[in-house]
């Protein structure tokens, strides 16, 4: 399978940005620069190979194999400007997902009570952004566990939200995170 490799940055703390346009890969690619302490980039991938199980898993192995880790989508700001990216790229077609959606880092499992999602990292969400009617745990593939992760759900004509999934039922694509330190110089008079 074909890999497609976009990387996208934001910034973990804002202070002073600027965008500059760079070309990569599928044309102008927006990177963020500033100077603050950390950055957060993120690299979205089509979907993964069918034969790839578990699906979710496996999804964050692949990140950690790079250096980072699934998506910790905490804002607004963040989301609109992956989504945004997604559409742009035309990452939301068939062609890129098939089954209709990306792996983030947000989950209910990991012997938790339902319904209370962390993200990746151990942090609580502040933010959410749901498809209506989601999360909405549903066991009709999975009666033990019913849906426990979370992907970026790509709707024809219904935008991009998120969406409670089966975390080994279909492949999806991958959006890693990987949070560098900035290279900025502090000028000092």
């Amino acid at each position: 399978m074909d890999r497609i490799i976009i990387f996208l940055s934001l910034i973990a703390v804002s202070t002073a940005t600027h965008v500059e346009k760079t070309e990569e890969f599928l044309g102008y690619i927006p990177s963020v620069s500033t100077c603050t302490t950390l950055e957060k980039r993120y690299e979205i991938y089509c979907q993964q190979d069918e034969t790839v199980h578990p699906y979710r898993q496996k999804a964050q192995e692949f990140c950690e194999s790079r250096g980072g880790t699934l998506a910790n989508i905490k804002n607004p700001e963040e989301d609109a400007e992956i989504r945004d990216f997604i559409y742009a790229n035309k990452m939301d077609s068939r062609n890129c997902v098939p089954n209709n959606g990306f792996w983030i880092g947000l989950h209910d499992g990991d012997g938790e009570e339902e319904g209370n999602y962390k993200w990746g990292d151990g942090t609580t969400p502040c933010y959410f952004n749901w498809a209506i009617g989601n999360p909405n745990n549903n066991e009709k593939k999975n009666a033990t566990s019913g849906q426990d992760c979370t992907q970026l759900w790509c709707r024809r004509n219904k935008g991009i939200l998120w969406d409670d999934d089966y975390c080994d039922f279909r492949p999806k694509g991958i959006i890693c995170e990987f949070i560098d330190e900035c290279g900025c110089v502090v000028e000092v008079e």
